[in-house]
Protein backbone atom coordinates (compact mmCIF):
# COMPACT_ATOMS: atom_id res chain seq x y z
CA UNK A 1 0.00 0.00 0.00
CA UNK A 2 2.95 2.07 0.41
CA UNK A 3 3.44 2.46 -3.55
CA UNK A 4 1.35 2.90 -6.41
CA UNK A 5 2.47 1.44 -9.79
CA UNK A 6 1.29 2.87 -12.97
CA UNK A 7 -1.24 1.07 -15.10
CA UNK A 8 1.15 0.59 -18.05
CA UNK A 9 3.61 -0.81 -15.93
CA UNK A 10 1.03 -3.52 -14.46
CA UNK A 11 0.15 -4.48 -17.58
CA UNK A 12 3.49 -5.55 -19.02
CA UNK A 13 3.92 -7.55 -15.34
CA UNK A 14 0.62 -8.93 -15.68
CA UNK A 15 1.16 -9.84 -19.85
CA UNK A 16 4.21 -11.53 -18.49
CA UNK A 17 2.85 -13.19 -15.88
CA UNK A 18 0.17 -14.43 -18.34
CA UNK A 19 -2.74 -12.42 -16.69
CA UNK A 20 -4.98 -11.11 -18.77
CA UNK A 21 -6.99 -8.44 -17.57
CA UNK A 22 -11.44 -8.28 -18.10
CA UNK A 23 -11.42 -4.16 -19.37
CA UNK A 24 -15.85 -4.48 -18.72
CA UNK A 25 -14.54 -5.57 -15.36
CA UNK A 26 -11.43 -3.56 -14.50
CA UNK A 27 -12.86 0.18 -13.44
CA UNK A 28 -12.47 2.94 -10.92
CA UNK A 29 -15.53 4.84 -9.43
CA UNK A 30 -15.72 8.04 -7.44
CA UNK A 31 -17.83 6.94 -4.43
CA UNK A 32 -17.97 10.89 -3.06
CA UNK A 33 -15.30 13.85 -2.92
CA UNK A 34 -12.55 12.45 -0.80
CA UNK A 35 -12.95 8.51 -1.77
CA UNK A 36 -12.28 6.27 -4.81
CA UNK A 37 -13.16 2.58 -5.22
CA UNK A 38 -11.03 0.37 -8.40
CA UNK A 39 -11.90 -3.20 -9.42
CA UNK A 40 -10.32 -5.51 -11.09
CA UNK A 41 -11.26 -8.99 -12.34
CA UNK A 42 -8.03 -11.01 -14.09
CA UNK A 43 -7.78 -14.69 -15.49
CA UNK A 44 -5.01 -16.64 -15.55
CA UNK A 45 -4.44 -20.31 -17.29
CA UNK A 46 -3.72 -22.69 -15.44
CA UNK A 47 -1.14 -25.62 -15.94
CA UNK A 48 -4.69 -27.84 -16.51
CA UNK A 49 -5.62 -25.65 -19.38
CA UNK A 50 -8.48 -24.36 -17.41
CA UNK A 51 -9.00 -20.41 -16.31
CA UNK A 52 -8.60 -18.94 -12.68
CA UNK A 53 -10.25 -15.34 -12.56
CA UNK A 54 -9.34 -13.17 -9.58
CA UNK A 55 -11.53 -10.15 -9.02
CA UNK A 56 -10.93 -7.75 -5.94
CA UNK A 57 -11.58 -4.06 -5.40
CA UNK A 58 -9.23 -1.30 -3.46
CA UNK A 59 -10.81 2.20 -1.59
CA UNK A 60 -8.80 4.72 -0.94
CA UNK A 61 -10.06 7.47 1.15
CA UNK A 62 -7.97 11.02 0.30
CA UNK A 63 -8.71 12.13 3.66
CA UNK A 64 -6.96 8.89 5.25
CA UNK A 65 -3.71 9.28 3.05
CA UNK A 66 -3.41 13.42 3.34
CA UNK A 67 -1.16 13.80 6.17
CA UNK A 68 1.23 10.72 5.06
CA UNK A 69 1.50 12.81 1.33
CA UNK A 70 1.77 15.98 2.90
CA UNK A 71 4.64 14.68 4.73
CA UNK A 72 6.40 12.92 1.66
CA UNK A 73 5.97 16.57 -0.23
CA UNK A 74 7.09 18.50 2.14
CA UNK A 75 10.05 16.39 2.48
CA UNK A 76 10.38 16.86 -1.70
CA UNK A 77 9.84 20.39 -0.99
CA UNK A 78 12.44 20.71 1.63
CA UNK A 79 15.78 18.89 -0.58
CA UNK A 80 14.40 20.19 -3.98
CA UNK A 81 14.70 18.95 -6.60
CA UNK A 82 18.07 16.85 -7.15
CA UNK A 83 17.76 14.46 -10.35
CA UNK A 84 18.84 16.28 -13.52
CA UNK A 85 16.31 14.91 -15.81
CA UNK A 86 13.70 16.29 -13.37
CA UNK A 87 15.03 19.49 -13.15
CA UNK A 88 15.49 19.98 -16.83
CA UNK A 89 11.89 18.90 -17.25
CA UNK A 90 10.49 21.14 -14.43
CA UNK A 91 12.19 24.22 -16.00
CA UNK A 92 10.59 23.16 -19.30
CA UNK A 93 7.54 23.48 -17.42
CA UNK A 94 7.79 26.36 -15.22
CA UNK A 95 9.72 28.93 -17.39
CA UNK A 96 10.18 32.19 -16.60
CA UNK A 97 12.72 34.46 -15.13
CA UNK A 98 14.96 33.93 -11.89
CA UNK A 99 15.67 36.61 -9.39
CA UNK A 100 18.54 36.89 -7.73
CA UNK A 101 18.21 36.92 -4.12
CA UNK A 102 20.46 37.19 -0.93
CA UNK A 103 20.51 35.41 2.46
CA UNK A 104 21.04 37.63 5.56
CA UNK A 105 25.40 37.18 5.11
CA UNK A 106 24.92 38.88 1.86
CA UNK A 107 25.78 35.62 -0.55
CA UNK A 108 23.97 34.82 -3.54
CA UNK A 109 20.83 32.03 -2.77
Amino acid sequence: DAFSLSKPLLNKMAMAAGIQFNPEQTYGERIDRVTYRAHAQGAMRKADGTCRTETDQKEICLEDEEQKYRIEFADKAARGITDDKQAKAAAEIFKGTWTKATNKWGKTV
